[in-house]
């Protein structure tokens, strides 16, 4: 080791500037910046939260897609904080409830039914014909 400096750590910023040196470049290291640990749990806690909500949000696409009664395509799905909110439009009231009530899930805290009804005037126009129509 002749020729060497011995490099002695006093505080957290020189022990992780140590252990980044051994690793990576000087660039990256430059960039690098050393957090205590309460300053990091907050982010650790939403981004459990944030793949919580994606977790939801993919299950609740799955109920939506087996139910029948609606067009799941027409269907966005919100969630944050484990608050499920669904925007879009349906035909029917019917499938506007129908799209509230599939949704069986631990783990959320509630559900806002945003959906719009916008009865096509063709498909409303051929339901009571073929309702009406008959003896």
């Amino acid at each position: 080791m002749k020729g060497q400096i011995q490099f002695t750590p006093k505080t957290q910023d020189d022990i992780a500037m140590l252990a980044m040196s051994r690793f990576a470049d000087t660039s990256t290291i430059e960039k690098a910046k050393v957090m205590a640990y309460h300053e990091i749990k907050p982010l650790l806690n939403k981004s459990k939260s944030a793949k919580k909500d994606r977790e939801i949000r993919m299950t609740i696409r799955k109920q939506l897609k087996k139910n029948i009664d609606i067009n799941p395509n027409n269907v966005k799905i919100v969630v944050k904080d484990g608050w499920v909110t669904l925007y879009g439009e349906q035909n029917w009231d019917y499938q506007k409830a129908s799209a509230m009530n599939c949704i069986h899930l631990r783990g959320i805290k509630g559900i806002i039914n945003n959906i719009v009804v916008k009865t096509d005037r063709n498909v409303l126009m051929s339901f009571l014909y073929e309702n009406l129509s008959k003896p």
